[in-house]
């Protein structure tokens, strides 16, 4: 496992909830990460897996969102066309 977790900025606190559900469900290591109007998630995974985690997520329910990588350990999953 990473020393650093990964942070997944979410547009959306419905998406964040069901994104937490989904990965914790699957065995990662995850916490909500709130405050001054972020909504983001603390996620401890190798990337290749947590990667496959988020497009399978996508996938599945559809949700209208792209991942975007912003550093090292950030991710954004934004609005598609945002």
């Amino acid at each position: 496992m990473p020393a650093r977790p990964a942070e997944i900025d979410l547009p959306r606190v419905v998406d964040r909830d069901d994104l937490f559900f989904a990965l914790h469900t699957r065995g990662f290591d995850v916490e909500p990460l709130d405050g001054d109007e972020r909504c983001a998630l603390a996620v401890r995974a190798d990337e290749p897996d947590l990667l496959n985690a988020l497009e399978e997520w996508l996938a599945t329910t559809g949700a209208p969102l792209v991942t975007e990588r912003v550093s090292k350990t950030e991710y954004l999953l934004r609005p598609v066309g945002a």
